[in-house]
């Protein structure tokens, strides 16, 4: 990377917002937008949340929507993945506690 930020001709290429374009990871969020009087277009500050690049983008409408929908899509993804974990976490629970009860680790009178 060179001092001013940019990357190298090699390393620069099309790649959607939502994907890092150091570490190429899905993991960009948008830290403030502004709408450009002038044209069309929208100033993005992007942050990765796994490597820390930050950079500045322009974007067409129709860029920022897909942006949008795309961390929609990864906010959803995440809330799933996180309801799984906790109902492995439950179950665990009860699994431990039968294995207790039927070891006879717990006694009526612990409750």
């Amino acid at each position: 990377m060179s001092l001013h930020g940019t990357l190298p001709l090699w390393m620069q290429g099309a790649v959607e917002p939502h994907v890092c374009r150091v570490c190429r990871r899905p993991f960009v969020i948008p830290l403030s937008v502004v709408a450009l009087r002038t044209c069309d277009r929208y100033v993005v500050e992007l942050r990765c949340t796994n490597c820390e690049d930050s950079t500045v983008s322009l974007l067409r409408p129709e860029e920022l929507e897909r942006f949008d929908h795309e961390l929609d899509r990864q906010t959803g993804r995440i809330r799933h993945q996180l309801a799984e974990l906790h109902l492995a976490d439950e179950l665990e629970r009860v699994d431990r506690f039968s294995a207790a009860l039927r070891a006879g680790d717990i006694l009526p009178e612990d409750f």
